[in-house]
């Protein structure tokens, strides 16, 4: 309930907005509402007209009393995602607030509106929510990447293979040759929601499955490309490119006979939006995988991504989210934080916890995130070190299990993985406690 101090000041707000006059241009992604008042702006990607989509990511809003309570989240300016209360409609908010209607989620009861420049996100979502309008209104935040938000870029070296890849330490110390004399993941689909994926390259060929999805550009080729462009304008340009490749690529050498629907929710910058993965996991579970990988986050929880997640889950799917790369027990992590997901923290190879990995109660299990080999942009391969890399081989495990027991439901398929971990020493260190149930070890998780 609203206190009699916030009152005056929600009331002043509202007002406020009726008197507004027009709305400044703002992007879109997917298809509007019918019928409802729709500004014809473009897709959330990369080089779309008319401007750079993502320009002024950075922006943050005051709330009420001013100031800015979220410094460390960052939202698409222009943009917020609602629910709108029983009571209303979407006619009735647009004319109270000033807003435009950009399209209503695609099995969602969301709709995303724009707002006009006299708002900011924060001051809006308050005054929706506080005032009984919506019963959900949130900024569509950015996320990341975990190695994009840390500035962690890819080594390439020449040299490599596929075979290179299968040997690696890493795969070795988790088991992996060993396990593919039980099970290699066959009929099982595991969804990429990244950067896209190099579907042409050799390592890949033959295992990503058509009918994938850009949720940036709205079109149905999610290719894992550079473009050129400092979008973020952090001084680094296409920080993200092959991502998407390097976790798929790791997926299939841990699990070479499941299959891989690519899914493009982040940009050659390494980040997009939680509209983008929204609809990233509404898609990948529309289309019957059995495992997501979500290499992303941020440090805020999404009501609006939390819906689409619960929903795969219910539908028996095994979400896996990386822990995120800021070294540091972080509740905030989004959506690592989640009981429905499995999130995986990185270790050395040496069974010690990485530095740049996140820890804490919400950590699941962990996995080598160190110097990884995997296939990369141009065909090639690289290093890679990051929580990243450590979800993908959660992911490839779940698939793994589940061809030999595909009838566990995801909480079944998590505590086999956790309980076939291989515990770490960490007497006496911060970590003891906060990584989970261990590091995963395929040969005892498909041998029992």
């Amino acid at each position: 309930m609203n206190s009699p101090r916030l009152r005056p000041i929600l009331i002043l707000i509202s007002a406020l907005a009726i008197l507004g006059g027009c709305a400044e241009r703002s992007s879109r992604t997917g298809d509007s509402l019918a019928g409802l008042d729709d500004d014809k702006s473009v897709p959330l990607g990369d080089g779309a007209p008319g401007g750079d989509p993502f320009d002024g990511v950075r922006h943050v809003g005051l709330g009420p009393g001013g100031g800015n309570p979220h410094p460390e989240v960052e939202t698409v300016p222009g943009q917020c995602a609602v629910k709108i209360a029983p009571d209303e409609t979407i006619a009735s908010i647009n004319e109270k607030y000033g807003t435009k209607t950009v399209m209503q989620v695609p099995g969602s009861a969301f709709v995303v509106l724009k707002y006009p420049v006299w708002w900011d996100s924060w001051t809006l979502c308050y005054a929706m929510e506080g005032s009984g309008d919506c019963l959900v209104a949130e900024p569509i935040y950015i996320s990341r990447s975990p190695e994009a938000d840390q500035g962690t870029l890819p080594f390439y070296e020449g040299g490599h293979d596929h075979a290179s890849v299968l040997s690696q330490d890493a795969f070795e110390k988790i088991g992996a040759s060993n396990a593919h004399q039980f099970s290699t993941g066959a009929g099982i689909d595991v969804a990429v929601l990244d950067t896209g994926v190099d579907a042409t390259h050799p390592d890949l060929a033959g295992v990503v499955l058509s009918g994938g999805y850009d949720f940036l550009e709205d079109d149905a080729d999610p290719s894992d490309l550079p473009n050129g462009i400092d979008e973020d304008h952090d001084g680094l340009v296409d920080e993200g490119a092959g991502h998407g490749t390097h976790v798929a690529g790791i997926v299939h050498a841990l699990a070479p006979d499941a299959a891989i629907l690519p899914v493009r929710v982040l940009n050659s910058d390494g980040f997009g939006t939680t509209l983008a993965v929204a609809q990233g996991i509404r898609f990948a579970a529309q289309s019957g995988v059995d495992v997501i990988n979500l290499s992303l986050g941020l440090r805020w929880s999404s009501k609006l991504m939390k819906e689409a997640i619960l929903e795969a889950r219910g539908l028996g799917i095994v979400i896996v989210a990386s822990a995120g790369n800021r070294g540091t027990i972080d509740p905030q992590y989004f959506p690592a934080k989640l009981e429905e997901v499995i999130a995986v923290a990185s270790t050395t190879i040496d069974d010690e916890p990485a530095s740049f990995s996140n820890f804490g109660p919400n950590i699941d299990v962990c996995a080598p995130g160190v110097d990884i080999l995997a296939p990369a942009l141009n065909h090639g391969y690289a290093y890679w070190s990051g929580t990243s890399m450590s979800a993908p081989m959660v992911s490839a495990a779940a698939a793994l299990r589940l061809q030999l027991d595909p009838g566990l439901n995801p909480s079944e398929i998590a505590r086999t993985i956790e309980d076939a971990a291989v515990p770490l020493d960490l007497d006496g260190l911060p970590h003891d406690g906060q990584m989970g149930d261990g590091r995963i070890d395929l040969l005892s998780l498909v041998e029992n």
